[in-house]
């Protein structure tokens, strides 16, 4: 087991680095959503959009984080795996689209107060849309890559939003709400799972951290 981590993980204090970031966002970003509550302003649209926005910019640092856990040292020598980590955020940010989509409208408000919950939210999707990417990975073998991102993009941000709404597996149902603890703590097993696969998915036989450290070809 440890010859695994010291294979996966070859920079331990980064890997702990990263792991405080994603608790500290996940508490920075419900901490000033519940103080947005408690602004005082001209209007409820005003609080609505702080609010909007904060959320989705946690869900993009997570989305972020998590993928610079699965990419871990090669962030420090090849900086363009920063991009991949962008791009992992732009996934993690836009699963929030479809409340526009389901309100039919642009306007926040309408966004905000849907009678159900949007299609992008359901966790079934998240599971089906990897499953695509993977079965195309078989003609495009990059494509494997696209998957592991999808699949921690999308799931940190419903598993950040079970805190207040549980999973939902359309058509089986939601499960019940998980603590800030619960939540966290998954977000975290994610990105350390997601990792793991990544590195022996590419190089099975890996025996040391130079052969996991180039595994992520999407930039």
């Amino acid at each position: 087991m440890s010859s695994i981590f010291e294979t996966c993980f070859p920079s331990p204090i980064l890997t702990l680095f990263l792991c405080l970031m994603i608790v500290t966002v996940c508490l920075t970003g419900d901490g000033m959503l519940k103080k947005a509550d408690l602004v005082s302003s001209n209007g409820k649209y005003s609080v609505s959009m702080l609010k909007a926005f904060v959320d989705s910019s946690t869900h993009a640092l997570v989305g972020f984080l998590v993928w610079a856990m699965v990419e871990n040292a090669c962030l420090l020598v090849k900086y363009n795996k920063w991009l991949n980590c962008m791009v992992a955020a732009i996934l993690a940010g836009i699963v929030d689209l479809d409340h526009f989509m389901a309100a039919g409208s642009f306007k926040l408000e309408r966004a905000l107060h849907l009678e159900r919950r949007p299609p992008f939210h359901n966790t079934s999707l998240v599971l089906l849309g990897t499953l695509i990417c993977l079965l195309l990975s078989k003609w495009r073998s990059e494509m494997w890559v696209f998957a592991l991102m999808f699949f921690s993009s999308w799931l940190s941000h419903h598993l950040r939003d079970a805190n207040h709404r549980g999973l939902w597996f359309a058509p089986f149902g939601h499960t019940p709400l998980f603590s800030t603890q619960l939540y966290i703590f998954s977000i975290l097993v994610l990105s350390v799972c997601v990792r793991i696969i990544a590195v022996f998915q590419r190089s099975p036989t890996a025996s040391s951290p130079s052969s996991s450290e180039n595994f992520v070809k999407v930039v």
